[in-house]
């Protein structure tokens, strides 16, 4: 992940919790968000990004490189 989305992600934590899937990424992390999972298979594309609120509900599925003000522009449209 990016610093910049590094930065954003910890200082929205309280909001979302961010599962980044690149070619890096473990494939535990992705196994304790199974709809982010779902989403994966059914897109069939890394790298991606979920955001998954405080309940474990995913929220918002981003695919492809993705950019810290894309990020904040769609997450502050989220409740």
């Amino acid at each position: 992940m990016e610093p910049e989305l590094a930065q954003f992600e910890s200082a929205n934590r309280t909001r979302f919790n961010f599962v980044n899937v690149d070619l890096d990424t473990q494939k535990q992390k992705l196994d304790a968000y199974p709809e982010a999972r779902q989403a994966l298979q059914a897109e069939g594309s890394i790298p991606a990004t979920f955001a998954v609120d405080e309940k474990g509900k995913l929220v918002k599925t981003w695919v492809g490189l993705l950019k810290k003000d894309e990020l904040e522009r769609e997450t502050s449209a989220l409740p």
